[in-house]
């Protein structure tokens, strides 16, 4: 099955968000746990392709990783449009 192509703003979202993550010292498992945790229901393998770019972020999901990160919504999009 052929991968759809993201924008590159989705792909840079994902890299900010797996920036976030290392920066937290968390693993794509220990994220994982956290979003399941808060309500979301979302694999490590959904995961993956989110940070690579594979899968975009959709608006119901942001929130579940701003609460995971205890960070606002706009701090995921830095550097997004600079």
């Amino acid at each position: 099955m052929k991968e759809k192509i993201l924008s590159q703003d989705n792909r840079n979202l994902g890299n900010n968000l797996a920036k976030m993550r290392l920066m937290n010292n968390l693993t794509q498992d220990d994220l994982t746990q956290k979003l399941n945790f808060e309500g979301l229901n979302i694999s490590r393998v959904t995961l993956s392709k989110i940070e690579l770019g594979r899968r975009q972020v959709y608006a119901v999901e942001l929130p579940y990783f701003c609460r995971a990160f205890k960070k606002g919504c706009s701090e995921f999009f830095d550097r997004l449009y600079k």
